[in-house]
Parts: structure tokens; C-alpha cells; sequence
């Protein structure tokens, strides 16, 4: 192919993105209220039905943080089990017996036709001799159930035969992924783990967290409040279960991203696969905050998982911002944020150059005024009684404290001098009531 065929090709859409799949009829689906597609009257097929582009964060901020991603922490496995010492062909094929033998679906699947467990035995004591463990039995063990497994799936003529069918059966009720690793136990095929262990073979200790390495990873953390119900969480080993749950707290920050916290929220986890789940934001339709400034400009939450409801990971923040009027900088590598030009941020809302008050329309954003507080608009007719009061408020304020001040001096001066008083009057009771034997004029008992 020449290079200048690469010209006559069309543009990759890069953009688009295809909806998943909510409901299913055979080859066909129809799209999901959740992903805000367009509903056709008939179902359609999955390459016509796309969601609705969600706005790019790198278009919206100048600024997108960069290092966000935590690299991962290296998990220690448990190899209590594990031998590391050398055994010949007898010691490995012993060790191999035994271990295979002990799995209730190895003793099921060796009567079926067509796989060969001496093979499984063979391929273990190979593994041992080559690399000095028993490391590699559990995939010996594994790959045979699997051959099983795919052997009663596919021969058809061992479920017309009834003894067959109930060794069938029997297989199918103990084959559980890795014997549910000591730590659980089969039924039906599947694992029910004991006490603090999860996952489909029961491998996971429930009481050590989940990885929590980013939020909203491809937008550097951030999300614009327009379209921001649920974020993105990415690690490791999030587990597919009723527990998987967020912690989200929290916080205000100011332009120079110092934080406030404030209440955590627990809620549901969707998961989505074993490195990625979504969180919904907490109360996304909150009540508006009146007592927003300068100091409480961009809403945040922690979020941190939990595959048990009670064991969390450490947090990672996401920064909730309203690209209309919020923007994003950076200071030396820091994140800080910024209001746009020919805008105010009035009780945590973007409000427009000259735009009034909707319960006072004397008051106007005035971006030269104060951007973060309602301005008296001066230029309109009988605005000017507002203008009186202010001023009124203005002067009653150093009176009102002036007076108060007095009245507090005044109190402190009443209390002193009845301390006083009580006090003289004590010694004179004193003095005017002394014991036989006290000598007043020297202050010692004297002898009778």
C-alpha cells in the first residue's frame, strides 16, 4: 500500500462511543434510560445505537493534574503451602498423588472418557523438577478440570446415558474454581467462602482492602458538575459482591485548594470489572449552600472502597467544577482554581456579568464590586431605599458595638466593687467574734 492511499481513507470517529447493553432480545437491543440515547421506535443494532458524547475535560479545563494514577502496591501471596526444597522423580510423584487426590472434582472427573489424569500427575512432577516448588500443582490441577470440564460440555452421548448423566452431575456440583482455596466450600459449583474471604474461588481476605489508584483517571480528577452523577474509580482487586461499597466525604476548597471536610457518605458500588467500579455521587441534586465564598469555591469528595462494608481503602480526591464560570490552573505544579472572567460565584452558582437577583433585582453581579456577593445596582429607579439601609447598617454597627462595650465595662465594675464590699464585711466578723484563748494582737493560742 503507497502513502498516499492513506490519504484517500476517512477519519476514525474517535469520539463515538457504543451503549452498552441493557436489554437484550436475541441479536438485538434497545438502549438504556441510564445512557440518555435517543429511544427508536424499533430495536436497533448495537453499531447504530451510541451514547451521547459526554464533553471532554481537556476542553473544558486548562489545567488537567497529570500524576493522579498511584502506582499500585506489590500484594505478598501466601505460600504456606508452597515446598521449595528439591525432590526426586518418587518424592514429586508421591507429592503429586496426594495433592490431586485430595480434590473432590479430580476424583470425579478421572472416569471420563477421553482425558487422561496421569497426564495432570505427569505434567505436576515436571513442574517440580523444573522449578524446585510446588508452586505450578494448583495449574496442573486446574487444566485437567478444565479438559473435564470442556469433555461433558461436548460429548453429547454421556448425557443419554443415565449413569452417565448423574457422574455428570456429580462433576458439575464439585467443580469450583481452585477448591475455593481452603477457604470456602462447594456447592452447586460455586464457592460460599467462610468468614473474611471472597472472590469466585474464595481467595481474597476480605479484611485487606481494595486499591483505590485514581478517580476519573482520563480527566485528571476532575468533573463537571453538568454531568457528573457518578465517577470512575480505578485499582485493583475489586470483588463482584452485595459488600463492594464507596466512601465519599466531603470536602470544600478554596482557590488555593486548602479543604474543608465535611460529612461521609456510604453507597452502593457498581462493579464493572475486577480494576474498575462507579460511585455515584452522593445527593447529586443537593440543596444550594448560602454561605459560599472565596474560601468554599470547588466541591470535592474522597472516595475510597470497601469489598466488605467495613475494610476501606485510602482515598483519592475528585474535584466537582462548573466549567461555565470554574476553571482550573497550575501553580508550580500544584492545582489550584480560578473564576472566569465576566462572572461571579454567588451561593455556589455561576452568575453572569450585570445578571440581577432573582428574589431582588437591585442586586446585579458586579464583577468589579465583589465576585463572590450580591451588588446594589445604584442606576436603577427605587433601588435607592436598599442604599439607606446599607448605610444604616453600616454606621449602626460600630454604635451598636460601642454600647455594648460600655455595658460590659460597666458590669465588670458592679461585680469588682460587691466583691469587694462582701469581702470587708467578712473581716469584720471575723475580728468582732475571736475565741477566749486567741491572742488577737498575736496571732497564736496562748495557754488558760
Amino acid at each position: 500500500m503507497e502513502k498516499s492511499d492513506f490519504s484517500n481513507l476517512n477519519p476514525m470517529a474517535i469520539n463515538v462511543t457504543i451503549c452498552s447493553c441493557l436489554e437484550m432480545n436475541g441479536n438485538e437491543m434497545t438502549c438504556g434510560k441510564e445512557l440518555d440515547c435517543p429511544k427508536p421506535e424499533q430495536p436497533v443494532k448495537n453499531s447504530v445505537c451510541r451514547e451521547k458524547s459526554k464533553r471532554s475535560a481537556r476542553s473544558l479545563f486548562t489545567y488537567l493534574p497529570r500524576k493522579i494514577h498511584h502506582l499500585p502496591k506489590k500484594r505478598e501471596a501466601k505460600r504456606s503451602a508452597v515446598r521449595t526444597t528439591r525432590m526426586g522423580n518418587g518424592e514429586a510423584r508421591k507429592f503429586c498423588e496426594e495433592y490431586m487426590n485430595a480434590s473432590k472434582s479430580f476424583q470425579a472427573c478421572k472416569d471420563v472418557p477421553n482425558i487422561d489424569p496421569e497426564k495432570a500427575i505427569e505434567s505436576c512432577i515436571l513442574d517440580i523438577q523444573l522449578t524446585n516448588t510446588t508452586i505450578w500443582a494448583a495449574a496442573s490441577r486446574e487444566g485437567f478440570k478444565d479438559l473435564c470440564r470442556k469433555e461433558i460440555r461436548q460429548n453429547n452421548t454421556l448425557m443419554e446415558d443415565d449413569q452417565w448423566k448423574l457422574l455428570v452431575n456429580l462433576i458439575k456440583g464439585v467443580m469450583c474454581p481452585n477448591e475455593c482455596s481452603g477457604h470456602g466450600q462447594c456447592k452447586n459449583g460455586s464457592c460460599e467462602c467462610y468468614g473474611d474471604f471472597g472472590g469466585s474461588d474464595c481467595s481474597q481476605n476480605l479484611t485487606i482492602p481494595p486499591e483505590v489508584l485514581s478517580v476519573n483517571q482520563d480527566s485528571g480528577g476532575l468533573c463537571d458538575a453538568s454531568d457528573c452523577e457518578e465517577v470512575t474509580v480505578h485499582g485493583n482487586m475489586f470483588l463482584d459482591r452485595k459488600d463492594l461499597m464507596c466512601k465519599m466525604t466531603r470536602f470544600q476548597a478554596s482557590i488555593s485548594n486548602s479543604k474543608v471536610y465535611y460529612e461521609t457518605t456510604i453507597t452502593s458500588a457498581e462493579h464493572n470489572t475486577l480494576a474498575e467500579v462507579l460511585c455515584s455521587i452522593p445527593n447529586a441534586r443537593r440543596k444550594r449552600n448560602t454561605n459560599l465564598n472565596n474560601n468554599h469555591f470547588v466541591t470535592g469528595y474522597v472516595v475510597s472502597v470497601s469489598n466488605n462494608a467495613e475494610h476501606y481503602s485510602s482515598g483519592r480526591e475528585i474535584y466537582i467544577l462548573d466549567s461555565r464560570c470554574q476553571d482550573t490552573i497550575n501553580v508550580s505544579g500544584q492545582l489550584r482554581f480560578a473564576l472566569k472572567e465576566k462572572y461571579c460565584f454567588i451561593n455556589g452558582q455561576c452568575v453572569s456579568e450585570d445578571a440581577e437577583n432573582g428574589l431582588n433585582n437591585c442586586y446585579v453581579c458586579n464583577t468589579k464590586t465583589n465576585v463572590f456577593s450580591w451588588s446594589l445596582n445604584l442606576t436603577k429607579n427605587g433601588c435607592e431605599i436598599f442604599a439607606r439601609e446599607e448605610n444604616h447598617q453600616d454606621y449602626s454597627i460600630p454604635i451598636w458595638t460601642t454600647v455594648g462595650g460600655l455595658f460590659l465595662l460597666i458590669f465588670i465594675v458592679v461585680i469588682f466593687v460587691k466583691l469587694r464590699i462582701n469581702r470587708m464585711k467578712i473581716e469584720d466578723a471575723v475580728a468582732n467574734h475571736l475565741p477566749p484563748y486567741y491572742d488577737a494582737a498575736k496571732p497564736k493560742y496562748v495557754h488558760r
